[in-house]
């Protein structure tokens, strides 16, 4: 039960493209846009991954923008964000 999606993983809104790490088995996207509980957050590029629990990362490199629902912006080179 406490494996089972919740609704909270992050939601691709778009990408220039995409592939996957074999070896890690992590998704490698360029130009993302992703949403999460109404915030926006975009880059250059970034790793989209899961634990061995299931818990979502996302991993953005370059031109981080995130905003929020209330119009705040934040502005960033590198996040490292725990869905």
């Amino acid at each position: 039960l406490a494996q089972q999606p919740t609704g909270d993983e992050l939601k691709l809104v778009s990408s220039s493209s995409m592939r996957i790490e074999p070896k890690t088995d992590r998704s490698v996207y360029y130009r993302p846009v992703f949403e999460h509980k109404g915030s926006t957050l975009s880059a250059d590029s970034g790793y989209l991954y899961k634990d061995d629990i299931g818990r979502q990362f996302f991993e953005a490199f370059s031109n981080v923008v995130i905003t929020q629902p209330n119009g705040t912006v934040i502005y960033a080179d590198k996040l490292h964000y725990d869905a």
